[in-house]
């Protein structure tokens, strides 16, 4: 689903909620330079979704062809419901790969 170790690593930095793969990936269209696009959600509690500590600790993740686009909760919850946002795209034709 993902390169190894990616989303294990997200987790430990990030503790989303809920990580979407979105895109190309997503879709099974991906050719060989494609990379993994992933919608993360994350506690309306943290204050920003990634600051630079939080970038800094992905390097290794964001290396491997990955592009990860933070979201709060209550902005997931609402723009899933709105048609052409991030998370609505990611919802219908995307994959959970990870949380509830």
């Amino acid at each position: 689903m993902c390169p190894p170790g990616v989303l294990e690593q997200i987790v430990d930095v990030v503790q989303p909620e809920e990580i979407w793969l979105f895109g190309s990936r997503a879709r099974g269209t991906a050719g060989p330079e494609s990379d993994w696009d992933l919608l993360v959600v994350v506690p309306d509690s943290v204050p920003t979704p990634f600051d630079n500590e939080t970038w800094s600790a992905l390097r290794d993740v964001r290396r491997q062809q990955v592009d990860l686009v933070p979201i709060r909760r209550t902005d997931f919850d609402a723009d899933r419901q709105e048609f052409g946002t991030l998370a609505q795209i990611a919802t219908t034709s995307g994959r959970h790969v990870y949380g509830r």
